[in-house]
């Protein structure tokens, strides 16, 4: 906060450059943050897939969808 002066009329007035610029600082920091978070998601290629019948499968064994490991 910078108190500057008007030395011809005597009037005070406070510059608030300085705070507006930290809350900028802080809300693009926020945004990137999110960005980031949205973006790191989006690359998790984890997929669920639920199977009705699965008779003789054996926990660790390899299962195939249309050539595809799974």
């Amino acid at each position: 906060m910078n108190i500057m002066a008007d030395k011809n009329n005597n009037i005070f007035y406070i510059d608030h450059r300085a705070e507006l610029l930290a809350w900028l600082i802080v809300i693009l920091a926020i945004v990137v943050c999110c960005f980031i978070s949205n973006l790191t998601k989006d690359l998790k290629n984890e997929y669920n897939i639920f199977m009705p019948d699965v008779d003789g499968l054996i926990v660790g064994s390899p299962v195939r969808t249309m050539g595809i490991e799974v």
